[in-house]
């Protein structure tokens, strides 16, 4: 098996750009990279999908924890998806691996990804401040009203549970004395 094709694929949609390549050597088992870009001012949703040659087993297809794994979804119509938010400018690498059998041929999964969503990035919603009302005829919620207990002889005694273990069983044949 080939360390690396040498053939980058790349792809862009709307400011962000996505280099696509075949590692043979690079991690444990041979991957799938992207190198994805962000040439945009503006935060951006990303969600780029790559079809898994037809003839290829998906159990065979995972996803490496410490390359966004959780942003990855398989789907059983041999396809996969990365979605996630990009930064104005930002670079990351994701892959997933294949588990390529002797006669496999990792060429088969460069063909072109597609991105099906490049799209500025919803901004985060920002609640008005809202003017605490009163009302002057009130002088105190009671459900905000805490009052500090103080422990006491007498509720000490009552948090304590009698020992059951030393004390007879009795039962419904037992004598009264």
């Amino acid at each position: 098996m080939s360390d690396s094709m040498t053939e980058v694929v790349t792809t862009n949609e709307s400011g962000v750009v996505v280099e696509k390549s075949f590692e043979g050597d690079e991690f444990a088992v041979p991957a799938i990279k992207f190198v994805i870009r962000c040439e945009r001012d503006e935060r951006a949703t990303l969600r780029l999908a790559d079809d898994i040659p037809e003839e290829f087993p998906m159990d065979n297809v995972g996803f490496h924890p410490d390359y966004e794994n959780d942003n990855w979804t398989a789907y059983k119509d041999h396809r996969v998806e990365f979605e996630r938010e990009l930064e104005p400018g930002e670079e990351l690498v994701t892959v997933y691996g294949v588990r390529l059998a002797d006669g496999d041929d990792p060429s088969t999964f460069l063909g072109t990804p597609s991105i099906e969503e490049s799209r500025p990035a919803r901004p985060t919603p920002v609640r008005p401040l809202r003017k605490r009302q009163t009302n002057p005829n009130r002088t105190h919620n009671p459900r905000r009203t805490r009052v500090a207990r103080t422990s006491t002889a007498k509720s000490a005694a009552r948090t304590e549970t009698p020992s059951r273990t030393s004390s007879p069983k009795r039962t419904a044949n037992s004598s009264a004395t």
